[in-house]
């Protein structure tokens, strides 16, 4: 997490660039999604059933049984889709305009606008300010991409080292640039696998929403871990966020869909809540829906009776800050 928030400079920042839909759905398509679609999923579970049917059971501490399931998992999931590698100008400045038209079908204008402004260039505009923000902190590259007419290998070369000659990287045969670049924007891979391995965008909306009710004072630390004695060589367990805001303290377990979360997951924030001693103890999922309440309500139970309090956040439509004008 420390990584991206330096990247994007702070939790204001990394909140701006990394929640807004349309930049989210960028990203998403990039390959940083920490969660699969259903659409994806549901296949791959399909064909799971199929050999559960005749093998229902792996036990799992067997090397062969493992080795078994994994192949299948392989197999099951090899029609899923690759990433895209990266997006064009022209594809961006596509998908903004039907971003900011699907916007303003959803919200229509309650005023006449300033009619000797063009706000619609405005908004378009924001686009290059949010692109250009972005490529200075590195989260995205800009560069161009071509294919080696001699060994057909697809070189790409960033913005700052695009020289009239351009050398393949493989058999070093040089061709001339382009005069009309069709200039391409690649992901940062630190920041696509933050966010799709370790669930950075979750940690980042859970501080985002936690300092925005605070008052007075903010104070966190990221994903945690704690060992128990001096002696302890592997982490006892681990809290993914904590906080201090306004005077009261958190403890933090962050997840990014309830189809990751499981109601081992809650017993392990009551757990750990009651060796830390929070005055809070938050579970957030990054989900609108509300599900496991019979897991939640045992966990708030358990938690009162020992004077912790137990809170559950989940997505609202608010936090993703949506409108027609990009951070930059």
């Amino acid at each position: 997490m420390n990584g991206v928030l330096g990247m994007a400079g702070g939790v204001g920042n990394a909140a701006a660039f990394l929640l807004h839909p349309f930049l989210r759905d960028m990203f998403a398509m990039l390959g940083g999604a920490p969660n699969m679609s259903a659409k994806k999923v549901q296949p791959t579970a399909n064909s799971l059933a199929k050999v559960a049917r005749t093998n229902p059971v792996f036990d799992l501490r067997d090397q062969r049984e493992k080795t078994a399931l994994a192949n299948l998992l392989v197999k099951a999931a090899a029609n899923l889709k690759t990433p895209q590698a990266f997006f064009s100008y022209d594809d961006l400045k596509k998908s903004w305009e039907a971003h900011r038209a699907a916007y303003w079908a959803a919200h229509p204008q309650q005023h006449t606008p300033d009619p000797s402004v063009d706000w619609d260039q405005h908004e378009a505009d924001t686009l290059d300010v949010c692109l250009i923000a972005m490529r200075q902190r590195q989260m995205l590259f800009q560069g161009h991409r071509w294919l080696c007419e001699e060994c057909h290998h697809k070189n790409w070369r960033d913005l700052g080292n695009i020289e009239p000659e351009l050398t393949c990287e493989v058999c070093r045969t040089i061709s001339q640039a382009p005069v009309n670049i069709r200039w391409l924007f690649r992901p940062n891979e630190f920041l696509i696998e933050s966010l799709r391995d370790h669930s950075v965008l979750s940690l980042i909306w859970v501080l985002t929403r936690l300092s925005n009710q605070t008052s007075n004072s903010f104070m966190y630390e990221g994903p945690t871990k704690f060992g128990l004695t001096h002696e302890t060589r592997s982490p006892d367990f681990e809290a993914d966020l904590l906080v201090l805001a306004d005077g009261k303290a958190y403890v933090c377990e962050v997840k990014s869909s309830w189809s990751v979360t499981r109601a081992s997951d809650i017993q392990k924030l009551v757990d750990i809540a009651k060796k830390l001693r929070p005055d809070v103890a938050l579970l957030a999922v990054m989900e609108e829906t509300q599900e496991m309440g019979d897991q939640i309500a045992a966990a708030k139970a358990e938690l009162e009776a020992v004077g912790i309090e137990f809170q559950l956040i989940i997505w609202r439509q608010q936090d993703e800050g949506d409108d027609v004008y990009l951070p930059g």
